[in-house]
């Protein structure tokens, strides 16, 4: 069973409602596939809004099927919408898992930088730590790009979630990346007072920012670091869920290991004050965003937010930790070899099954080097 949640982005010329005429599997969909439950239509759904579908795989035969899930809407040269569909039945409980890890990771860090009026109390505290984490990032033997953007998306100053400074996003090539970083990061005071910095981060990974201003910056096989650094709570249009979902659908449920937001802001649930007298609110979305895409959660009145945290872009930095399995596996039968030898399972110097996820997860210690070919052995749970 697969759940499929389909949203409306609310992407730009395509602001008004979309209506949703009919659910149902195109012609020549294989029968092995069944629409367990879909809303009733017709059904309008406005931006940030969506539906949930709720479908069945059940093989009759051994080999592979496909088929199409359409959903007939009003968008011109849109309709039908197809989801793809595949499976495949097999005859045998045995599998054999292969993965190849990265040679040098591809990381793709995306700060968002409070610039309204009240951070400047902070500035200096800001400066220093930004300093720290250009030099640390420098450092990392990583193929990263940093782009910088803010809360800012009234459009006044710049397009919403576009790339602030020059170059619009630093890499290994860039001459003396840490002037262009430190450069670019000193984004002002002048911003809007209504701190939007989800709905900027959404702006700067959608169309018309991602191909126009920010063209070139996101990669699909990076790593995606989000890096969230305000004094004041998020007041983006959308609920929480609605910017976790989309961020997760960027590298799809089998590769969210390549998806990180960490935040320094104020903590929930009377946020901070400096020992200089500068306080922050409480900012309880943010919180909530890191705690679900498994970042770092730190005071933006912590004197050293990089030393204290590692570094808010320190967990997620390439080198893949999460290796999904193409069966649902028997846990009991699971054998993992890194470069032919076998690594035991250990929550602390080995790996773990998330039988939730379907995945074996190695820790921080014994992640696989570059390069290593991973083999994972187990046998499929088949169904009754």
């Amino acid at each position: 069973t697969r759940k499929l949640q389909i949203y409306h982005l609310g992407m730009a010329k395509c602001q008004s409602s979309i209506s949703i005429t009919s659910v149902g599997l195109a012609q020549g969909t294989t029968p092995e596939f069944r629409i367990m439950s879909a809303p009733p239509v017709p059904k309008a759904i406005h931006a940030g809004e969506s539906l949930q579908v709720t479908m069945s795989y059940k093989p009759k035969t051994v080999g592979f099927d496909t088929g199409f899930l359409a959903i007939e809407n009003n968008v011109q040269g849109q309709s039908p919408f197809v989801v793809p569909l595949s499976g495949e039945g097999v005859s045998s409980d045995e599998q054999k898992d292969i993965f190849k890890q990265v040679r040098r990771p591809l990381v793709d860090i995306l700060l968002v930088v409070d610039d309204s009026s009240t951070i400047g109390s902070h500035q200096a505290n800001l400066a220093k730590n930004f300093k720290s984490f250009i030099n640390w990032t420098v450092r990392l033997n990583v193929d990263y790009h940093i782009l910088v953007t803010t809360t800012d998306v009234t459009g006044r100053r710049a397009p919403a979630g576009c790339a602030r400074g020059n170059p619009k996003f630093i890499t290994p090539k860039t001459p003396n990346p840490i002037a262009a970083f430190e450069k670019n990061v000193l984004v002002g005071t002048s911003g809007s007072a209504s701190e939007k910095g989800m709905e900027a981060a959404y702006r700067a990974l959608i169309p018309p920012a991602s191909n126009i201003c920010n063209k070139g910056f996101y990669r699909q096989a990076a790593s995606l670091v989000m890096i969230f650094i305000s004094d004041e709570e998020d007041q983006s249009p959308q609920q929480v869920q609605f910017y976790i979902n989309f961020f997760r659908s960027l590298k799809g449920p089998r590769n969210l290991d390549l998806l990180r937001a960490s935040v320094v802001v104020g903590p929930p649930p009377k946020g901070c004050r400096t020992a200089t007298g500068s306080a922050a609110q409480a900012a309880p979305r943010y919180w909530k965003l890191a705690k679900e895409l498994k970042g770092i959660q730190e005071s933006i009145c912590a004197s050293n937010w990089v030393g204290t945290s590692g570094n808010p872009g320190s967990l997620t930095f390439g080198y893949r930790s999460q290796f999904y399995l193409s069966r649902p596996a028997d846990p009991k039968t699971i054998q993992v070899k890194v470069g032919g030898n076998i690594v035991k399972e250990s929550t602390q110097n080995g790996w773990q099954y998330d039988a939730t996820a379907n995945s074996v997860n190695f820790a921080k210690s014994v992640i696989p080097a570059p390069s290593s070919t991973i083999q994972i052995d187990y046998k499929a749970r088949c169904l009754p």
